[in-house]
């Protein structure tokens, strides 16, 4: 018996390597694929040009489907000089619920006892929630921190924030 692949589905991009949080996609990190239509994700992406430029929201192993919801847009206008953007997964949407673009947070490390802080002060730049059918629903807070902090976040699992106040004033009249 000769088993042959299927070729009815619909083209999607996928990664073509592991790509890390934060990376910034390059036409080299990704292909397409054929996939049965019952397989897609929701928001998934068909055009590799669509997502060259981009940054990585979160893990992607080799052949993961992309989806507008793993990426973030090209870098913003408002990030300031010497800073760079950091993806943080948050597993629990509630606590991003409070969170907009503007806002300052200071990040903590609390994988032991006793939370440290870690930045204290960071600009949140896009908070953006997803459901995964492995994970369930989780959030990315992307926060535009200076180069020297910048690795201090990385690989660090266990973080927490606290929102540092409102960046705008309101006018109540």
């Amino acid at each position: 018996m000769v088993l042959l692949p299927r070729s009815h589905g619909d083209r999607i991009v996928v990664a073509h390597t592991r790509i890390d949080p934060g990376t910034v996609i390059t036409a080299r990190l990704v292909t397409t694929r054929v996939f049965p239509p019952q397989l897609i994700p929701e928001n998934a992406v068909t055009d590799p040009a669509q997502v060259v430029g981009t940054t990585s929201a979160s893990s992607l192993d080799a052949g993961t489907p992309v989806t507008t919801t793993a990426l973030l847009e090209s870098a913003p206008a408002n990030i300031p000089p010497g800073h760079v953007r950091v993806p943080i997964s948050v597993s629990d949407p509630a606590t991003t619920s409070v969170l907009r673009p503007g806002h300052r947070i200071q990040v903590y490390s609390s994988t032991s006892e006793e939370a440290n802080s870690l930045v204290d002060d960071a600009l949140v730049v896009s908070v953006t929630t997803a459901n995964d059918q492995f994970t369930g629903q989780t959030s990315v807070v992307t926060i535009a921190v200076s180069q020297e902090d910048a690795p201090k976040l990385a690989g660090n699992a266990g973080l927490s924030f606290g929102l540092l106040g409102e960046t705008e004033t309101q006018n109540t009249s």
